[in-house]
C-alpha cells in the first residue's frame, strides 16, 4: 500500500510535531523503508477518520527522537515483544488478511544496521507508538566526519 493513498482512501490525517527540523546523518534510501514501514502499518491499522502524529524531539543525549503514533487497534500484549519477528502476523495481521510478517522484522534489520533503536508500545483498542531513536554517535556519521 501506497500509505500516501492509503490515508486519503481512509480520510486519515498524518500531523508533525515537535523539532522539526534536526539533523540526522543516516542511509536516506533505507531510513525512508523504516518510516515508509512504520507507516503504512499504522495506515493499515488505524480507523477511517483517524489521525496519526508523528513527534520528532530531542533527548538529553542529543540523540534524535521520531515517534509515530496511531488511533488504530492496537496491539494485544502478549504479540506486543514478537511484532519484529520474522513472519510473525499477530492476531491483528491474520485478521487483515494482508500482512505477511515481514515489513516489521525488514524495518528492524534495517534499524539495527543504520544504528536506530525502533521500540514499539501500544495499548489494545487505543493505539500504537513506534519510537525510531537516532544516535548522535552511529558509522554514517564517523564516516562524514571523517571525510570533512
Amino acid at each position: 500500500m501506497n500509505f500516501q493513498r492509503g490515508a486519503w482512501k481512509k480520510n486519515i490525517s498524518i500531523e508533525m510535531t515537535g523539532n522539526i527540523n534536526p539533523i540526522v546523518y543516516t542511509d536516506k534510501k533505507w531510513c525512508g523503508f523504516i518510516v515508509r514501514q512504520l507507516l503504512t502499518n499504522a495506515i493499515k491499522y488505524s480507523p477511517e477518520g483517524g489521525n496519526i502524529c508523528i513527534q520528532v524531539s530531542i533527548d538529553i543525549n542529543k540523540h534524535v527522537n521520531v515517534t509515530i503514533n496511531d488511533e488504530g487497534t492496537g496491539i494485544q500484549s502478549h504479540d506486543l515483544p514478537r511484532i519484529f519477528d520474522k513472519g510473525f502476523t499477530g492476531e491483528n495481521g491474520r485478521i487483515q488478511h494482508s500482512a505477511t510478517g515481514m515489513g516489521l522484522y525488514l524495518a528492524k534489520e534495517i534499524s539495527k544496521k543504520l544504528h536506530i533503536r525502533l521500540n514499539a508500545d501500544s495499548t489494545l483498542g487505543k493505539g500504537t507508538s513506534i519510537l525510531m531513536v537516532f544516535s548522535s554517535a552511529n558509522s554514517v556519521e564517523r564516516i562524514r566526519r571523517s571525510i570533512l
